[in-house]
């Protein structure tokens, strides 16, 4: 269903994967972004995901979070 697939590991939510996640919602209007076991701070950050990439966010399961655009 969701081919446009982020997946964030150990790195976080870098400069450069914010960008990428900005730029795709843009592009394909809706995606989805997986917090794998490594990245650290699961938790706040998927809580605070939207914000950062002024976006709104559809869905979240789990460490899974569907954003769209605005």
């Amino acid at each position: 269903m969701y081919q446009h697939t982020i997946n964030v590991g150990k790195t976080g939510l870098t400069e450069s994967v914010l960008t990428e996640i900005k730029t795709r919602i843009e592009k394909h209007g809706q995606i989805r972004i997986k917090f794998l076991p490594s990245a650290e701070n699961r938790k706040e950050l998927v809580a605070a995901l939207a914000g950062m990439v002024d976006a709104k966010k559809v869905s979240k399961i789990g460490f899974v979070v569907v954003l769209a655009k605005k």
